[in-house]
């Protein structure tokens, strides 16, 4: 399984037909102009420089390599009460036609292991376009219904994911339900797990290839392809 979440991350980076999420060219290190209109507001959101949002998308892959050297949480070593908070982060990938944003954003997903239920959101999203200006994209994606036990292993799980983002003029839809996997097996701790990886992805993209395909994103209402590779430590 560590594998199986190495692979459908990395399959991520190399977007979902074109644009990809990785990272954005150094040169010239400038800030972009805020061009993503906040909603219900005349100050448009402002753009990251291209050194900060390169730094986002490694301080995400540094997480994800970090977790993928951790065992999957044994069924013996999943929690039955009490609760744990993963922060990381999502890196996220949308295309229709022309049109290519690569994304990354906070990740905050809440466990509460007795009741088995999962609650957080996706938040402070930036990105590139395919021409490697950089963007802030306001709006979130929000957590919902979880279910411990995916395909009989107490150590996977799947989580429900639904949001929009607002880049330029252009409204991006995405939800879904990500499969994930609890990551470690700490002892003399009430919470061996330490840390989660979760994905999800249109049909056809490169990530549903190993994960399977549970997402629908869309651009401005249109069906678009989507990827998310979420990562979390406590």
């Amino acid at each position: 399984m560590t594998s199986r979440f190495a692979m459908a991350a990395a399959l991520l980076l190399a977007g979902c037909g074109g644009g990809g999420t990785g990272n954005v060219s150094m040169d010239p290190a400038t800030p972009s102009p805020g061009t993503s209109g906040t909603p219900g507001t005349t100050t448009p959101a402002v753009a990251p420089t291209r050194n900060a949002l390169n730094g986002r998308i490694d301080k995400a892959l540094t997480l994800q390599d970090s977790l993928s050297t951790l065992s999957q949480t044994t069924n013996a070593n999943l929690p039955i009460s009490g609760s744990s908070t993963f922060a990381g982060s999502a890196l996220m990938a949308i295309d229709r036609g022309t049109t290519s944003y690569s994304m990354v954003g906070n990740s905050r997903l809440n466990v509460n292991f007795k009741t088995q239920t999962m609650t957080g959101a996706i938040t402070n999203v930036e990105g590139r376009r395919a021409d490697n200006t950089t963007f802030a994209a306001p709006g979130k994606i929000t957590y919902g219904n979880a279910a411990f036990g995916d395909a009989g292993q107490a150590g996977l799980f799947t989580v429900d994911y639904a949001g929009n983002l607002k880049v330029d003029n252009d409204t991006i839809s995405m939800s879904g339900k990500a499969l994930g996997a609890f990551k470690g097996n700490r002892s003399g701790t009430a919470i061996p797990p330490q840390g989660i990886q979760a994905v999800d992805g249109t049909t056809g993209t490169a990530i549903t290839k190993e994960t399977g395909a549970r997402m629908t994103a869309k651009l401005n209402g249109a069906p678009a392809a989507g990827q998310i590779a979420i990562t979390g430590k406590n």
